[in-house]
């Protein structure tokens, strides 16, 4: 049961207790409503796109990846590019982290994004991108630099946050405002944690390391629901505790 589908239950719920009285319970009704969306952190439109963008991945994806869209960017990459959606699918079907990735240290580059480079960039053709910008006024040049982007193929731009800070979030959303305005993408992806991974990160002894203020979902919702990508289409991938594979319930890593 998806978050969605919960707030509706209990909005009918609401409306079945007071059915009788409706005229002098319905500022009572629109007070709940707004606890029941705002417990959420996301409005009733993201919701529901939410809900329509997880249809359009596989059971297996689903129960893996928390999955939401903001302007129609599954829908654009299922018809406008099906090559780039197929790579993107087959990635995630496959994906699974190991508990030793978490729990013993890296380097540079997590392990996450190296498997995720390997799949798109070295399997799949797509490339780590930085765009040369500029402004140009009345003759006059001004650089406008943009960050690299992690994946990039066919217009389509891939960040994958884990374990940033979390103002890596507006830099990210930022680009890809910038990327879509200069038409040079036409959907950004983000793959980042859910907030519930940090159950395992405590179980293992690694809670220290991805801390409140780290990139997790919830600290990437509300930048796009403020227009933090502007008119980018987005799709936001959160990675589930279904995909860590390793006996962490008690501890053991």
């Amino acid at each position: 049961m998806n978050r969605y589908t919960t707030i509706t239950k209990g909005i009918l719920l609401i409306f079945s207790i007071s059915n009788s009285k409706f005229d002098n319970n319905i500022i009572l009704i629109y007070h709940l409503w707004g606890v029941f969306v705002s417990k959420t952190n996301k409005t009733l439109q993201f919701l529901i796109m939410e809900e329509r963008c997880a249809d359009r991945f596989s059971k297996t994806i689903q129960e893996k990846f928390e999955l939401s869209d903001w302007k129609h960017a599954t829908a654009i990459l299922m018809s406008d590019f099906p090559d780039e959606w197929k790579d993107l699918n087959d990635l995630l079907e496959d994906f699974e982290i190991p508990l030793k990735w978490i729990s013993e240290p890296g380097g540079n580059k997590s392990q996450i994004a190296q498997y995720i480079d390997t799949f798109l960039c070295k399997k799949r053709g797509w490339v780590e991108k930085k765009f040369e910008t500029a402004i140009v006024v009345d003759d006059v040049k001004r650089e406008s630099p943009t960050h690299k982007v992690d994946c990039y193929k066919n217009r389509i731009a891939l960040e994958l946050e884990w374990n940033n800070k979390d103002p890596f979030f507006d830099r990210d959303l930022n680009n890809f405002r910038l990327l879509f305005d200069l038409q040079v993408i036409s959907v950004g992806i983000i793959i980042t944690r859910c907030d519930n991974l940090q159950e395992i990160f405590n179980k293992i002894g690694k809670g220290s390391s991805y801390g409140n203020s780290t990139t997790h979902l919830s600290k990437l919702d509300y930048r796009i629901q403020g227009g933090g990508g502007a008119g980018c289409p987005l799709l936001v991938i959160g990675i589930k505790q279904n995909c860590i594979k390793g006996e962490w319930e008690n501890g053991n890593n």
